[in-house]
């Protein structure tokens, strides 16, 4: 807000940010900042999958701004990296939206 109007750019305002940091808590922000490991990701979609996640993305999709489906169709995506979880995407019935919003 301070840096409202101001020509500034994400970048510079990171830096002005990390100048009033300790090592210590660059230490932690760069931690926090490591990417998850693919088997917490994978075990995360397959719960997200076994609650019913994807059914709910597909009930979602009705009424939903242009934006909404699009962040719809991106989740879908993501959440079919994991193979064991596409199964239930297509039970839940992602892939008919999916073939449905392409059109």
């Amino acid at each position: 807000e301070a840096f409202a109007g101001k020509e500034i750019t994400s970048e510079q305002y990171d830096q002005l940010q990390s100048l009033g940091k300790t090592e210590e808590e660059k230490e932690l922000a760069q931690q926090d900042i490591d990417e998850d490991p693919s088997q917490n990701v994978n075990t995360r979609i397959q719960k997200m999958a076994n609650a019913n996640v994807p059914r709910a993305m597909v009930k979602l999709k009705d009424g939903a701004s242009e934006t909404t489906l699009e962040q719809l169709i991106v989740a879908m995506s993501r959440m079919a990296i994991e193979p064991s979880a596409r199964g239930l995407m297509v039970q839940q019935g992602c892939l008919s939206v999916c073939i449905k919003m392409s059109k």
